[in-house]
This record gives structure tokens, C-alpha cells and sequence, in this order.
């Protein structure tokens, strides 16, 4: 079952990669899915997948457009989410930062990474070749994985890379002015 659902997401993912491929838009495999392509197997049911790529300010037009062609969207903070024929697929808006790098805020965890982390690799899976975020990729963004055995997978990657990665955290705090309006 689980095998057939996510054709039926692949299938989705393929539909809207084929879309942004014109617009110049590569985005990529990432989540739960991205895991199992690099393992070659289906370790999990889906709820959906996850895509992510750069926002070159076009989120707007791109949500546009993807309701014309019948999609339902919604958009929640950097993420847009695309259903179809009962499948979903999320975007995830990453924004250039300055000094090379290119960051997203979600869930209260800002996470920064190289631009030039930023690629993918090309995989093949089920007779098709997608594109699928690098190991650095998948480390980078571990702070949103939830499922214990996608952290136990990023945490392989993480050895692989050794001593090549550096990480700092540090803690901001936001400010926000609330404004609230009653009737008399």
C-alpha cells in the first residue's frame, strides 16, 4: 500500500517539477522522501513530499499559476503547500541571505546553510531520475526532522562528512508589537 500511495505522490512531484523546469526553477527532494531515495527503498508511508528551492520572488505568481492549472494551495509562512487528485506536495521557500549563504525560518528554528549547499544529486528510483537535496542538505536541515529513524539516517550522513561541517547556534529573540482592537 505504502508503495503504491507514493507513486501516486511521485507521480505529483514529476507534474510539478515539470512545470518549474521551464521557468527555470530546479527544486528538489527533500524530507522524508529524499531518505528513502538514497537508501532505494520505501521505509515509510508518506503523507507527502517535500520540495525546496530558492525564492526568486516569483512564490506569488508560482501560486497563481498552480491554481489555474488546478491545484489547491495554501500558503503557511515559507511553505506552500500544492494538492492534487487527493496527493499533497509542500514548497518549501528558501531565501537568499548574503555572504553566500541562504537561510528559512519555520517553526521558530532559522536555519542558515551555504548557498553552495544548496544542490542536488540526481537519483534514480523506480525508473525515473529526480533530483534530491545532498547529504550536507540533509544535515543542515536536521533541526526539522522529526521521525526517529530519518534523525538516525541524517545522523549516518553527519559521520560521513566528519570534521568537514562546522555549526554554531546561537538564540535571537523577536520583538513583536501586538495590536489589539476591540468594540466598545
Amino acid at each position: 500500500m505504502a508503495r503504491y500511495k507514493a507513486l501516486g505522490s511521485l507521480r505529483l512531484c514529476r507534474e510539478v517539477c515539470a512545470i518549474l523546469d521551464p521557468l527555470n526553477i530546479k527544486p528538489f527532494i527533500v524530507g522524508g522522501f529524499a531518505h528513502d531515495m538514497k537508501t532505494g527503498r520505501i521505509t515509510r508511508y508518506h503523507d507527502d513530499i517535500d520540495l525546496t528551492l530558492l525564492d526568486r520572488g516569483v512564490r506569488q505568481e508560482l501560486s497563481a499559476l498552480f491554481r489555474r492549472l488546478g491545484f489547491e494551495v495554501l500558503e503557511h509562512g515559507p511553505i506552500t503547500r500544492l494538492t492534487k487528485r487527493g496527493r499533497s506536495l509542500d514548497l518549501f521557500f528558501w531565501s537568499k541571505s548574503g555572504n553566500g549563504s541562504c537561510q528559512i525560518c519555520h517553526n521558530e528554528i532559522m536555519v542558515r546553510v551555504p548557498l553552495a549547499c544548496f544542490g542536488s544529486e540526481h537519483r534514480s528510483f523506480w525508473g525515473e531520475d529526480y533530483r534530491v537535496a545532498s547529504d550536507e542538505y540533509l544535515v543542515f536541515t536536521d533541526h526539522y526532522v522529526k521521525k526517529p529513524a530519518s534523525k538516525e539516517f541524517v545522523a549516518q550522513l553527519k559521520q560521513g562528512l566528519g570534521a568537514s561541517l562546522e555549526h554554531t547556534e546561537s538564540e535571537a529573540h523577536l520583538v513583536v508589537r501586538v495590536h489589539e482592537y476591540r468594540l466598545k
